[in-house]
């Protein structure tokens, strides 16, 4: 009978071994309007745990301004590869919306990088593309209409000088086009990027 003991061993380790698990270096890698690393629109959050592991989840309701939230999951939650999926209205958990990248490790596609000028988003897109006034919830939200980055992502901005003639006039629920000489003059700078992967039949919200 002892001598069954190794073979026993030897199969409780082979099992586990094939047990799937989160991989240690996950692909950080994004292509605008198709996936964030290996998620995609169909993505499910059972997945999510299949890909990162439980242990590396936090569901949260992601405040999306004027107190309005929507369900999200953390992945990887306070670490370099943070990312924070937004389920689609009434599908939480089945189809996600888009995804909030955080983390340095995620590698933003088409040379779109955190801290980066409106010129150099100009550039990215193909011209020049509208933003929101300051000072409020929506404050500095990117919206682009007919360019490259149209439908792809929503980017918000967040102003270097924050006081003076030029910060007034770029203030409240307005929309500013990017080359505007106050925008201009308050140096916007990328702050946040979601990658959209659910493409909306309407305007891009």
């Amino acid at each position: 009978m002892k001598n069954l003991l190794p073979l026993w061993l030897t199969a409780f380790v082979l099992v586990a071994g094939c047990a799937p698990s989160a991989p240690d270096t996950p692909d950080m890698s994004i292509v605008l309007g198709q996936r964030v690393g290996p998620m995609d629109a169909s993505t499910t959050r059972e997945k999510l745990v299949a890909l990162f592991g439980a242990d590396n989840l936090a569901d949260t309701d992601y405040p999306m301004g004027e107190g309005e939230t929507v369900p999200g999951t953390i992945i990887f939650p306070g670490t370099s590869r943070e990312a924070t999926v937004l389920w689609m209205q009434g599908q939480a958990g089945e189809k996600i919306d888009r995804v909030v990248i955080s983390g340095k490790e995620w590698l933003l596609p088409d040379g779109i990088r955190h801290g980066d000028e409106l010129e150099a988003v100009e550039e990215i897109n193909g011209g020049p593309f509208m933003l929101y006034g300051f000072g409020w919830d929506y404050g500095g939200v990117g919206y682009f209409k007919g360019g490259a980055l149209d439908r792809k992502v929503q980017i918000w901005f967040r102003p270097s000088l924050e006081e003076g003639p030029a910060y007034q006039a770029v203030l409240g629920d307005s929309l500013f086009n990017s080359t505007d000489p106050a925008m201009r003059a308050v140096d916007p700078r990328v702050a946040e990027v979601a990658i959209v992967l659910h493409v909306p039949q309407g305007d891009l919200e």
